[in-house]
């Protein structure tokens, strides 16, 4: 038994031992894992953190310290509560036991500053700039609504990159902002990534 997991061990060491002798990628591309928690006129809808987020990044250098990419994600907020709420997109309150949601498809292009070197663990700001479609909805016993509105918006961020021999772990935080138009409430939260890049 030990003999058959001497060469995954020794894999697993390959793969996660720090390489200084790799060259910087022409560009990035991963996947996260990016929960949230919501804040502003979200938290009047669904107030609940959300673990369940994903996203997906490309990212091409333009140089040592900067790059340039575009980001999709998904969030699903929801929360169960009782009392009196607002149905999305009406005028109009229902009261009970109500269960709600709050899906959220945000598209960016991105932009990155990085600092120190590519061979080490490593510094980067970032700014995204794109929208936020958002479906809410709200069940009521046999009443249920749908609506779906669009947010132009963006995110600042701050993130650690650490490199391994094949590749790259992904930490940031986001501040998700989208703007309300007319009379749609503006849609915001905090959002937290732990991702693998170069895939």
């Amino acid at each position: 038994m030990i003999r058959r997991s001497l060469p995954l061990l020794g894999l697993l060491l390959l793969l996660l031992a720090p390489s200084g002798a790799r060259a910087q990628a022409e560009y990035l591309m991963g996947v996260s894992w990016s929960p949230g928690v919501p804040v502003g006129d979200l938290t009047d809808f669904t107030g609940d953190a959300s673990w369940r987020g994903l996203a997906f990044d490309f990212r091409r250098f333009q140089g040592r310290r900067t790059s340039l990419g575009i980001r999709a994600g998904w969030i699903v907020f929801d929360d169960q509560g009782s009392g009196t709420r607002e149905v999305p997109g009406e005028n109009a309150t229902v009261s009970g036991t109500a269960f709600t949601w709050a899906n959220a498809f945000p598209v960016h292009l991105t932009g990155h500053l990085y600092t120190g070197d590519p061979m080490h663990t490593r510094l980067a700001l970032g700014l995204g700039l794109g929208v936020y479609p958002l479906t809410r909805r709200l069940e009521v016993s046999t009443f249920r609504v749908d609506d779906t509105t669009w947010h132009p918006g963006g995110y600042p961020e701050v993130a650690l990159l650490v490199p391994l021999r094949s590749l790259t772990l992904h930490f940031s935080a986001k501040f998700h902002y989208g703007l309300g138009l007319s009379d749609d409430p503006s849609v915001s939260w905090v959002g937290f990534d732990v991702g693998i890049f170069d895939l």
